[in-house]
């Protein structure tokens, strides 16, 4: 006996859905790699590692306090050592790279 037509539409759809879902899904795995730019610009540093490409991320400086920073060393050693510099060790700027 055969199904009534209701059955054997939504089993007709369900299996056209079973056999087909595979074929719609999309594999990123196998798309092709962004281009490599090979040369910096402006925040951006970059440099090649064999085949690879690294790219370091700048986001400017910012005044870093190393007498506060820097532990087992007092202020006074600090401020001798950074004499010889010209630095001031309450106020040097330091990049921040991602």
């Amino acid at each position: 006996m055969l199904p009534p037509s209701s059955s054997l539409l939504r089993n007709l759809v369900v299996g056209a859905l079973w056999v087909g879902a595979p074929l719609l899904a999309v594999n990123d795995a196998h798309a092709a790699p962004p281009p490599q730019v090979k040369s910096s610009a402006p925040g951006y540093y970059r440099m090649m590692l064999g085949d690879f490409e690294v790219t370091a991320l700048s986001d400017g400086t910012m005044t870093l306090p190393m007498d506060t920073l820097l532990t087992n060393v007092t202020a006074a050693q600090l401020k001798t050592q950074f004499a010889h510099t010209g630095l001031d060790p309450s106020h040097l700027e330091g990049s921040i790279n991602a």
